[in-house]
């Protein structure tokens, strides 16, 4: 998938996609990452995804604990999320008839009959929380039942993507964009208990959200040039800031996950790096200004984060022409299905 040229189209393409469900240690929420309590004895990771080279495309599959597991071979598109609620295992994503499913330890149950997709999972005060969209509605469940969410009254595009959802006390917070999940986002929203605020008036994204002290993080993406290089961006509180990953070699970055770590938001973004004719993707994090190549480490296409009991977890993809699904942890890989090297992606992961 690298190695090509880097037109407009298909930076679309190949930036697309929901991000994942990401948490971190948050004593408000133990469920977003295993804050407080003691260290268990065995620590379990489970992640959603793909054995598709392609990540918008299923068959949807899942790791737990590095060993891959066929959710749905037919389904139309990857698993998208992962979430553990009690000795409950959920993964969402769709089916093979487009329909928005979650898989509860393997069995599918189907939220609705429409075109839709889950895109995100988490759990809180004892209920499983779901992200997605619904005929191109944005909405999200509440232990299976729905909830539409409103849209702005201002724009001439209708089609909206979710691709968060963080709950932190009473409050549930939703991200996500107008226009289609292969196509750059016409507008970054946040949905905060039922009202929407519009994040940005460029073409823009909203990825991911994590809430911590009373305040809100926001991940994604704005449009900087008028050729479509987009570049990383954080709103804070509502006040966008860059989150820089790349320098004048690059041609853009996307910012997919954020979590907090040691008080500081802990970003993951991509970036494109090097001319458009002979560049690559490569994963970075960003932490307190810091930027570090997360590529040295076997990570090109970081999609998924979730810190537990100080580890910090990052799941998503490397390799330069042939995509294989990858899991850091602490910056180290760890070997998926006892050596399995088949293609795929992690687009979510949980960790209890």
């Amino acid at each position: 998938m690298n190695k090509r040229i880097f037109t407009t189209s298909i930076v679309l393409i190949c930036f697309a996609l929901f991000v994942s469900c990401n948490r971190e240690d948050d004593p408000s929420n133990p469920n977003n990452g295993g804050g407080g309590g003691g260290t268990p004895s065995v620590t379990h990771v489970y992640m959603a995804g793909t054995s598709s080279s392609n990540f918008y495309f299923g068959p949807a599959v899942c790791w737990e604990d590095g060993v891959q597991h066929t959710l749905d071979s037919n389904a139309y598109d990857a698993a998208r999320a992962a979430c553990v609620l009690g000795s409950d295992v959920y993964y969402g994503g769709c089916d093979a008839n487009s329909h928005p499913v979650l898989w509860k330890n393997g069995v599918p149950q189907v939220l609705s009959n429409e075109y839709g997709c889950v895109t995100d999972l988490t759990a809180a005060n004892g209920k499983l929380y779901a992200s997605g969209y619904v005929n191109s509605h944005p909405v999200y469940w509440v232990d299976g039942q729905i909830v539409s969410l409103p849209e702005d009254p201002n724009s001439y595009y209708s089609g909206y993507v979710t691709t968060a959802i963080y709950v932190s006390g009473n409050d549930i917070y939703v991200t996500g964009y107008l226009g289609s999940e292969l196509n750059t986002g016409k507008g970054a929203y946040l949905w905060k208990n039922d009202v929407i605020q519009k994040l940005s008036d460029k073409e823009s994204e909203a990825r991911d959200v994590c809430v911590y002290n009373n305040t809100v993080y926001v991940v994604g993406s704005e449009k900087y040039t008028e050729g479509g290089i987009q570049k990383s961006v954080m709103w804070v509180n509502g006040a966008v800031q860059d989150v820089q990953v790349t320098t004048n070699n690059g041609l853009g970055s996307k910012a997919t996950a954020v979590a907090i770590k040691d008080g500081k938001p802990y970003v993951l973004a991509e970036g494109w790096i090097g001319s458009a004719y002979d560049g690559d993707y490569k994963g970075f994090v960003w932490h307190g200004g810091i930027v570090t190549n997360i590529s040295n480490y076997g990570c090109d296409r970081p999609r998924a984060l979730f810190i537990h009991n100080n580890d910090i977890y990052i799941a998503g993809t490397y390799g330069e022409y042939t995509n294989r699904p990858v899991l850091l942890k602490n910056l180290s890989k760890v070997t998926l299905n006892n050596g399995y090297t088949g293609e795929g992606w992690c687009l979510d992961i949980f960790v209890k």
